[in-house]
């Protein structure tokens, strides 16, 4: 997919049809260590050609990838650099994004109390400006770091409202985040009843995103592991533990072929190297392996591939550790 846009790139002129290609180059690979070129490329493109949305776009791109590594400086600096030039041009969405983000190192931080009331000024600028995308998100970030210092109550209570609006988005991206913050909520206060009213949700949310972009699919895998992580808790939960083995089993399957893509793709390896039962996994040992060659495949060429916000690549590993002896043999499809 790169190739194809990075060919069809070096013929295009030096207008918004440029910063477009990019942008979608950008988007679908941003699980590749190639990333933050592409977004540092895409800056430097928007600053040529003094395109304020592009700049912002690209700057919110960088914020990403630096948030994802923990750099707060680096974060802090992006944030303060874009939100004077989103506020000029109203792009508000962004604008409260790029907060949203530094509040989020702030709770990594432990500075809790400076993150709430930085949440709670947030909220009260976006209902000023009745903007919805901004509530979301200061709701967003109350509830992180009420979840952090155990205010359960307070927790509940804005994850709802953040639903509550969310709901009337159609931007999946907030939609998923809401949804996930409330899956764990659930899971955390044992409301299986819930708990599965949300991973429904979800899954219909993931279903709809790659209908619109099948190019996508990649890109959303850490969705698809958290959804998978949720439902076999959710079935652990309800005491349906066959259900929840059928599902693991389809999902470690299908992590064992995206680990031989991505060690083929970096390495120049041979797929085989991941073990060789036919394409399935046959033990929980076995699957360790795999598991932990992916974190070498990530840490050596620094695969963003899980968020760190939602801490969906430490609650997986946590999970594994969990399985005890679930035989990995035997089921190669099932209905996740």
């Amino acid at each position: 997919m790169a190739d194809s846009l990075l060919i069809e790139l070096r013929a295009l002129p030096h207008d918004t049809t440029r910063l477009k290609l990019l942008e979608k180059l950008v988007l679908t690979e941003q699980n590749s260590p190639h990333y933050i070129e592409y977004a540092e490329e895409m800056f430097n493109e928007a600053q040529y050609q003094k395109n304020p949305k592009y700049i912002c776009s690209s700057t919110y791109f960088k914020i990403l990838y630096y948030y994802n590594k923990n750099e707060v400086d680096s974060v802090s600096k992006l944030v303060n650099y874009v939100k004077p030039i989103a506020e000029r041009m109203k792009y508000y969405r962004l604008y409260f994004n790029a907060q949203k983000l530094l509040i989020y190192t702030y709770i990594y931080s432990e500075k809790y109390e400076y993150a709430i009331n930085e949440a709670l000024e947030m909220l009260k600028i976006a209902e000023e400006l009745d903007n919805i995308d901004g509530c979301i998100a200061a709701y967003s970030c109350l509830a992180s770091a009420y979840h952090e210092t155990n205010r359960k109550k307070e927790e509940g209570e804005v994850l709802r409202k953040a639903h509550e609006y969310a709901s009337e988005q159609k931007t999946s991206s907030t939609q998923v985040n809401v949804l996930g913050q409330l899956i764990m909520f659930s899971n955390d206060q044992n409301d299986y009843k819930s708990l599965k009213v949300y991973l429904d949700e979800n899954k219909q949310l993931m279903e709809e995103m790659l209908a619109w972009d099948p190019d996508m699919y990649e890109s959303y895998f850490n969705l698809y592991l958290f959804s998978t992580v949720f439902q076999s808790y959710y079935y652990t939960g309800i005491g349906k533990t066959d259900r929840r083995n059928e599902i693991v089993i389809v999902f470690v399957n299908d992590l064992r072929n995206a680990v031989s893509r991505i060690y083929c793709a970096f390495a120049g390896g041979d797929a085989a190297v991941v073990g060789d039962s036919g394409g399935h996994l046959e033990t929980v040992e076995q699957f360790d392996l795999v598991l932990e060659l992916y974190v070498i495949v990530l840490e050596v060429f620094q695969v963003q591939v899980f968020e760190v916000e939602s801490g969906v690549f430490q609650l997986f590993v946590d999970f594994v550790h969990d399985l005890g002896g679930i035989s990995l043999v035997g089921v190669s499809e099932a209905e996740a």
